[in-house]
């Protein structure tokens, strides 16, 4: 079995509860926005690391929390990227914005919002 991890958003309570609801999984798409917004974005990058057979792609959180002049216009979006640059480290946010923004498995693309932009669906 395959199991689809997005927006995961540093919650590693959630995706704990979530891992041991799926049960025995063979492999991961790990879709995006894995730190941002959330009260534990180091252990849940960790945690999706430890994650055997995962394919990565890139969401707009990891986009925003390494050049926060693209991120929306919005009260609340500093703050979080701040919040979010200074758990990761510099190593980590480097890394998670040089993942790519596509996959593609057995002819399915695979995308964070849609094919044209990371934020539209």
């Amino acid at each position: 079995m395959r199991a689809l991890l997005y927006d995961v958003h540093g919650n590693l309570p959630a995706l704990e509860a979530v891992l041991a609801d799926a049960g025995k999984v063979d492999s991961y798409i790990l879709g995006g926005d894995y730190a941002l917004f959330g009260g534990w974005p180091k252990e849940t990058l960790e945690r999706l690391r430890a994650l055997e057979n995962a394919i990565w792609i890139r969401g707009n959180g990891e986009r925003w929390t390494a050049n926060p002049a693209d991120a929306p216009d919005n009260p609340v979006v500093p703050g979080a990227i701040e919040a979010a640059r200074a758990a990761l480290g510099e190593a980590d946010v480097a890394e998670l914005a040089a993942l790519p923004e596509t996959a593609a498995l057995d002819g399915t693309l695979i995308c964070h919002g849609s094919p044209v932009s990371d934020v539209r669906s």
